[in-house]
């Protein structure tokens, strides 16, 4: 609340002026500073903190008196009329009080427009100080001009940037810091704003003319100053965007040079020798960084390939491998970049240079690319990472050059296999359900009687396949087309008649449409001929045998009960016939494991085995005498012939003892270690016959065979070699044979037990 406040009252003298000037002398703390009747001087309004005109006048448009200081808060006095309201509102009264109204209102009107203007006023300075201090502490300058383009305000930032004073820019034309191009510029944008249509604000660079004749590069925000005029001069603010400027520089330098790293990788795409790579990555590195010197070695054993700029730089005083070995060893191990900013400051530097600062790049596995500058601090981020990118893409080109480089030698070398390979090759490429040949080799033109030509783009079922087998090719085909690998036997129609095979379809391209593959007939006919007249034979003989030495050794038996045999005859008869029985059961033995030349191979209990076994060979020998020596339990991995294999190794050591009671000493080990099982048996007699050892030593041809225990032996060799075993013999420094049987350890005793 304002306590002394001085009033002025301007208005004609009338009955309702002097109500107002009664009114305002019965007010406490309010002074009134002029009582003169006339409205068109006032003495008292230089005082004034408000002023009250009276209106006595209906009807009439209100006017300010002149003279009056319209920036006081005023209140009017007078008849309720819509006319003189109006132009007072227009005017800027800011109160209205009706006659009827003057003892009760007037007072407390004043002093709420007094209050109201000054806390205006107050606002009004505030704004001011916080844009004058915003001006001053802003980083950009701020300035304003007149009309004719002289300063009438700067901020300290323009002062320094330029170079001049506040002082000595104030009333200055803007020529003074800018170009006359950039002056002429201003006034056409100016003449652009004036224009109805023209934008408020307007931005622009410039450059600026320092003091001293610096120019720099500046960006403009300029607007137009309000006022009563058309045109009052300009405002704006002014940024030093040097910083701008280089990076965008930056920028377009750092697109240059990938766009030149994007078009040497196009060129690199289109050569075929790494000596054009070299070339080509050198010239490209050269262009894209300045460098002094530079080395480039692209492969293991390649040459490195030197460039030289500075015609300072010595190049005798650098290893031949490049500029810096111990980087290059760290580059290379590491596959990784380094940027030496002082190779002076370097510890581990063995000799001094000229070169400051080095770049080491890897180029692929066993490539290496270094550049040096005779300054320090030469290389940057960016260097770098262009660098890596350059010789990405390098070692992509000469891995692609060296990849299709095998690619043509695997391919010769393919093809040289194709044409030579024994057995007949067709290519087939599946089109549906269909294989259509696309080449044979010359076994298959020789075999079934077609040339490549004549069944290229032909579906190969309808040359080789009989009439009776096309179910079984549609089968197959099927199979083939999904990229199945196929191996089974077939019957196919040759050159010279039916003949059987084995054939493998051998997928090359999967996940295609039409998958590639290649057919391999190998022809079998004559080995599976031979096979059946083989087992027929085996089977007749082994049949007839022992059904004919089973019917000799009853006639014996029944010759010695009716005439009895002094001289030993029937005996031979009989032991004779026994063994050429045990020779055939032993024959079925070998056959059936033969026959199981893949076995399932499981986990078998070597004790177990063992100690069964020793228990049979007890039941048809009385007299014979065991030791045995085992763990709780050996597994090895094997099937259950290996029982049969310990039967007779046991049974020779007893056959082959001479000694009234044979000793066998039989012990089981394990080795961890070596992850074997070894089954031990020796014996006190006079040992295996050496033509049997022989026989399994493939040192007698298999005519030497005549006696049964030597197609046991055979027997036992069979099985532990086909479970990965070995079996051996030892004789020298014990009274007797040593055999081993050495199997594979089972990986756990928890396998299943085989069949």
């Amino acid at each position: 609340m304002i306590d002394e406040l001085t009033v002025s009252v301007v208005g004609a003298s009338s009955p309702l002026r002097d109500r107002v000037v009664r009114t305002l002398e019965d007010a406490r703390r309010i002074t009134i500073a002029a009582e003169e009747p006339e409205t068109d001087t006032s003495d008292g309004l230089s005082h004034a903190e408000c002023i009250v005109y009276v209106s006595t006048e209906a009807g009439e448009p209100w006017q300010e008196p002149r003279g009056n200081d319209s920036s006081l808060p005023s209140v009017l006095c007078g008849p309720e009329d819509e006319t003189t309201l109006a132009g007072a509102i227009n005017a800027g009264v800011d109160a209205y009080v009706r006659p009827e109204e003057i003892e009760s209102q007037l007072v407390e009107r004043i002093r709420t427009v007094v209050t109201t203007d000054s806390t205006r006023q107050s606002a009004e300075r505030q704004e001011l100080e916080q844009r004058d201090l915003i001006i001053e502490t802003v980083a950009d300058g701020v300035y304003s001009l007149d009309t004719e383009g002289c300063y009438t305000m700067v901020n300290d930032a323009v002062a320094s940037m330029t170079g001049y004073s506040r002082e000595e820019l104030l009333g200055e034309h803007v020529s003074t810091i800018m170009t006359d191009e950039d002056v002429e510029r201003g006034r056409t944008l100016i003449k652009q704003m004036l224009d109805e249509e023209g934008p408020s604000v307007t931005t622009y660079e410039i450059e600026l003319v320092t003091r001293s004749g610096e120019r720099i590069p500046c960006e403009v925000i300029m607007s137009l100053l309000p006022g009563e005029k058309p045109f009052n001069g300009t405002v704006g603010s002014v940024r030093d965007i040097r910083e701008q400027k280089q990076l965008e520089r930056e920028l377009r330098e750092r697109k240059r040079n990938v766009e030149s790293v994007h078009r040497v990788a196009t060129q690199l795409e289109n050569t075929r020798a790494i000596e054009t790579i070299d070339d080509i990555a050198l010239d490209a590195v050269i262009d894209v960084l300045d460098i002094d010197v530079c080395c480039l070695k692209t492969t293991r054993d390649g040459e490195p390939r030197w460039h030289v700029t500075d015609p300072r730089i010595d190049i005798e005083e650098f290893p031949t491998c490049c500029l810096d070995e111990q980087i290059h060893q760290r580059t290379v191990r590491g596959d990784k970049t380094f940027v030496v900013n002082d190779l002076h400051e370097r510890r581990d530097e063995i000799r001094q240079t000229n070169i400051r600062s080095l770049l080491s790049v890897p180029v692929g596995e066993n490539g290496l690319f270094q550049a040096g500058i005779l300054d320090t601090d030469a290389f940057g981020y960016d260097d770098a990472e262009i660098a890596e990118l350059l010789f990405a893409h390098v070692a992509n080109a000469i891995e692609r050059i060296e990849a299709e480089a095998q690619l043509v030698d695997e391919r010769d070398r393919f093809a040289a296999l194709f044409e030579n390979v024994p057995d007949p090759v067709a290519s087939i490429r599946y089109e549906g359900d269909q294989p259509i040949v696309l080449d044979t080799n010359p076994a298959f033109e020789r075999t079934f009687g077609y040339d490549a030509d004549q069944l290229r783009g032909e579906s190969i079922d309808r040359f080789v396949v009989p009439p009776d087998g096309t179910d079984r090719a549609d089968e197959l085909n099927e199979r083939g087309r999904r990229g199945e690998l196929i191996e089974t036997e077939v019957e196919r129609q040759t050159s010279s008649g039916r003949r059987e095979f084995l054939l493998t379809v051998v997928p090359v391209e999967l996940g295609e449409a039409s998958p590639l593959t290649y057919a391999v007939y190998t022809d079998i006919t004559d080995r599976k001929r031979q096979q059946q007249r083989v087992e027929v034979l085996n089977r007749v003989l082994r049949h007839d045998l022992r059904n004919g030495m089973n019917i000799v050794k009853g006639c014996a038996e029944m010759l010695e009960s009716h005439t009895g045999d002094g001289y030993g005859y029937a005996d031979t008869i009989k032991r004779r016939a026994d063994e050429l029985i045990s020779l055939a059961e032993k024959t079925r033995a070998v056959e059936q494991t033969l026959e199981h030349d893949e076995r399932d191979l499981g986990s078998v209990d070597v004790v177990e085995g063992v100690e069964s076994m020793v228990t049979r060979i007890h039941s048809e020998h009385e007299d014979v005498e065991f030791t045995v020596s085992t763990p709780d339990s050996a597994h090895a991995r094997s099937d259950n012939m290996l029982r049969t294999a310990i039967y007779h190794v046991l049974d020779n050591a007893v056959v082959h003892n001479d000694n009234e009671v044979p000793v066998v000493d039989v012990t089981v080990s394990v080795d961890d270690d070596a992850q074997q099982v070894t089954v031990t048996v020796e014996d006190d007699g006079p040992g295996i016959p050496r033509e049997e050892r022989e026989l399994l030593e493939e040192d007698r041809e298999i005519t030497q065979l005549r006696h049964a225990s030597g197609l046991g032996l055979w027997l036992v060799n069979w099985v532990v070699t086909q479970s990965g075993g070995t079996l051996s013999f030892e004789t020298e420094g014990i009274d007797g044979t040593r055999v081993r049987l050495t199997v594979p350890k089972a990986m756990t005793e928890h396998e299943v037990e085989p069949k």
